[in-house]
């Protein structure tokens, strides 16, 4: 390897400038990513670093190089010169022409393709000559062709006609008149400025012809009608529309040159060219060595001689970011979680049953002969399902660092570009990869970025970026080049848009469902993350009933209440956490922060006291409704009014029975303001979109209606409402009718146990404007036990401070 040595410092090594101290020995390999950093370093002192220099511009690099360097008093005037001379010499070698051929064909055609300032220009003579069109085209909207005679006698000569325009337009030559409002044309009267075309058989000198008829009539020159010439040109005020017409061409030119696919072997395809750098680079004696540790574009560069051949190389494709052209980023997760802080099994609190099929796959890359003595094969992926925040990445982490096998982590997004090919070229490498470390594991996370169904894409057909990604995934997964050895991991909460070829067994054979917690999985969290913190209270206690206050929450809003109350408490200045911080934690995660400086009128707060009492009131009384326990009209962040919270439980099971009752606990509200203060106002909105949700549910989603029958539609979202309905319009039409018969009974019901318990109404609307909340324990002694017995579980024996979910 040639080495030019000059002033005792610079030192000059292929294509790339170091900095080495008589003292210091030069370190090959230290990061360096430009001239700015490589400054920065000589000024704080530290003399040993890297520079790399791209061909394109050696001479105007290294001129900037050497200037900063003359600047801090390392390089004299003389050594510039002679860095310059070097590179120049260094740029002619043979080395550096090797494909000097392939260079001047691409050259050649590069110079036949029209510059792009040409092709602009092209497309503003192309708005211009369409805005010359539209601008002159400017036909009447109401008009009707009228002969001359028919005009002088019906409509001139009876004074009908209120102006005439002669246009003059190559296009539209004619004569247009303007007539008077309420004048009948072919038997129906006009309305305002109505036109009519007089067919001439020329323009010219039309204007005496029409006066020489006016001087017959005796009309006076005061009191004739006016007439116009237009002529239509294009003036500075179309310059708007003109750029308004120039704007989608260009559009349309850029995204069809973005999203054309490279052609193999084209001159000047950024692929091939990334591929040839490469291989230049490798003859000439270096080779780039990434780091897949660090940031996507950072790269640590490696000078390794022909000699060294034997030096393990990672990566011989270049990382050209400012390109788009990259390999798909992804890490070594044995590497990344081998710390103190690696999240493990233990750190996963739940998901048992996952848990174990997750370790299974382990097992197999582990110990395949087991599995092949008896005949199994191999699972070739599993595919992680469930709502987002129920641990799927988290366990993936914790399966990284307890595998004891390669790990490769990626996320579906890093497949996904514009550049035809290139999202399938990733695949490529990354499975290329995975089989030289294997038996190793790939983990996709939200694979459904590059997973959708080919059926839903639109008008890209088979030819679309993503659709080439898919196919490559499935190719891989399960095609003739497929190896056992190597296990696909991915993770999504929108199973349902996954196409089904990767759904298939042989794919991901397995799905593994990871629902919302349970009972038991919550008080593992509140034990896991409350452990963490320092408690003012014995967390026996207080997990078990944190467990039993918040069904319906994942384990990340089991993590934010835990963070949430230490937050809270330091902001206090406290020393440990205390229950109110909890109280605090769980209405802040679920209703939002109270807003206290958003004062209500005296007026409406007594109709939100009301409207809250009904929802009260009502679930009180009736059977099925979940144990209330606090409810408030202290208005919140989230733009409520108020809140009134339950306790539900888990069932998984719901009769019409229950259904419609929890249609007239919603429906508590708006009866109440209709009963008390004869109106209706927003306040219901939510309220009333939770009802008809529930009664579209009861009968066209569960065949809880007699009269629709046994019939099951799942159109569950506002997306769907909007889709083609797989029932007849008179279906549709009897399912509307059912709906608002069922909500007005339900109406009827909620009004009836308003009316009846009127007086338990205002005890309740006056404690909650006085006080602004209540608890369970307040209402049983406002109004007394509810009538059906104690609502809450037989575990829950006391309030827990006040909390509210």
């Amino acid at each position: 390897m040639e080495i030019v040595l000059f002033a005792g410092k610079c030192v000059v090594i292929g294509g790339f400038v170091c900095w080495c101290d008589d003292v210091m020995p030069l370190e090959v390999g230290q990061l360096c990513d430009n001239i700015r950093f490589f400054k920065d370093r000589l000024e704080s002192g530290v003399h040993s670093c890297l520079v790399h220099l791209q061909r394109t511009c050696l001479e105007k690099r290294v001129h900037t190089l050497a200037r900063s360097l003359h600047r801090a008093g390392y390089l004299d005037r003389k050594s510039l010169s002679e860095i310059q001379g070097f590179f120049r010499e260094f740029h002619s070698s043979k080395n550096l022409h090797q494909n000097e051929d392939g260079k001047r064909d691409r050259d050649r055609r590069e110079d036949q393709m029209p510059p792009f300032p040409v092709k602009v220009l092209l497309l503003l003579l192309i708005s211009y000559l369409l805005l010359q069109m539209v601008s002159r085209i400017e036909t009447p909207k109401q008009q009707v062709d009228i002969p001359w005679n028919v005009f002088i006698n019906d409509y001139l000569l009876k004074g009908e006609v209120s102006k005439i325009v002669v246009h003059k337009n190559p296009f539209i030559p004619g004569v247009f008149a303007t007539l008077q409002p309420g004048v009948k044309v072919n038997g129906r009267p006009v309305f305002k400025d109505y036109m009519i075309r007089v067919l001439v058989p020329s323009i010219e000198k039309i204007e005496d012809k029409i006066r020489d008829e006016e001087d017959k009539l005796g009309i006076a020159p005061s009191e004739r009608i006016p007439i116009e010439y237009r002529t239509q040109h294009v003036d500075g005020n179309n310059v708007p529309l003109l750029l308004t017409l120039m704007i989608p061409f260009m559009i349309m030119f850029y995204l069809m040159k973005r999203r054309a696919p490279p052609r193999p072997g084209r001159p000047g395809n950024k692929q091939d060219q990334v591929k040839r750098d490469s291989e230049k680079d490798i003859d000439n004696g270096f080779d780039f060595i990434v780091d897949e540790d660090i940031a996507p574009g950072v790269g640590i560069f490696k000078i390794i001689s022909n000699d060294e051949a034997n030096v393990e190389m990672i990566s011989k494709t270049a990382v050209m970011e400012k390109g788009n052209i990259r390999q798909a980023r992804h890490v070594r997760g044995d590497y990344l979680y081998k710390s103190k802080e690696a999240i493990r099994f233990k750190d996963v609190a739940g998901l048992k049953e996952a848990k174990i099929e997750v370790m299974e796959f382990v097992d197999y890359l582990k110990n395949p002969k087991h599995y092949k003595k008896i005949g199994a094969k191999i699972p070739h992926g599993a595919l992680l399902l469930g709502p987002p925040g129920c641990g799927k990445t988290l366990l993936a982490k914790a399966l990284a660092t307890e595998a004891k096998v390669p790990f490769f982590a990626t996320a579906g997004s890093e497949f996904v570009e514009m550049i035809g090919g290139l999202g399938a070229s990733r695949v490529r490498d990354l499975f290329k990869k995975a089989r030289n470390a294997a038996p190793c594991i790939i983990y996709i996370d939200e694979i459904d970025a590059i997973g959708k169904k080919r059926t839903e894409r639109g008008g890209d057909g088979g030819n679309s970026e993503e659709e080439n990604t898919l196919i490559q995934i499935l190719a891989e997964m399960d095609g003739f080049t497929t190896e056992e050895n190597v296990i696909v991991l991915g993770s999504t909460n929108r199973a349902d848009m996954l196409d089904q070829a990767l759904l298939r067994p042989g794919r991901f054979d397995r799905h593994i469902m990871i629902d919302l917690p349970t009972m038991s999985e919550r008080l593992e969290l509140f034990e896991l993350y409350m452990g963490k913190l320092a408690l003012g209270f014995p967390l026996s206690t207080a997990a078990p009933r944190l467990a039993q206050l918040t069904p319906g929450l994942s384990g990340a809003d089991i993590n934010n209440i835990c963070n949430e109350a230490a937050i809270n408490a330091a902001r206090l200045s406290q020393n440990e956490v205390k229950m109110s911080d909890f109280d605090y934690a769980c209405e802040r995660v679920m209703t939002g922060s109270a807003k206290k400086t958003n004062v209500l009128s005296p007026f409406e707060k007594k109709v939100n006291a009301y409207y809250m009492a009904g929802h009260v009131l009502v679930s009180w009384l009736l059977k099925s409704p979940d144990a209330l326990l606090k409810v408030s009209i202290i208005p919140r962040t989230n733009q409520q009014l108020g809140f009134s919270q339950f306790l539900p439980n888990d069932n998984k099971l719901y009769t019409t029975e229950q259904l419609f009752e929890r249609m007239c606990v919603h429906l508590g509200g708006s009866v109440t303001e209709a009963v008390i203060f004869n109106h209706s106002s927003t306040a219901s909105e939510k309220d009333l979109k939770v009802v008809r949700k529930i009664a579209y549910d009861i009968i066209r989603r569960f065949g809880m209606n007699d009269n629709i029958g046994q019939l099951s539609f799942n159109i569950n979202t506002e997306e769907d409402e909007t889709m083609i309905k797989p029932y007849s319009k008179s279906l549709s039409a009897l399912i509307d009718q059912e709906v608002m018969a069922l909500v007005a009974k339900a109406n009827l019901s909620t009004k009836e146990v308003i009316e009846k318990n009127k007086d338990k109404l205002d005890k309740l609307a006056e404690a909650l404007v006085q006080k602004e909340s209540l608890t369970y324990e307040d209402i049983t002694n406002l109004i007394g036990p509810p009538p059906h017995g104690d609502k809450r579980p037989k575990e829950y024996a006391e309030p827990f401070m006040n909390m509210a979910i």
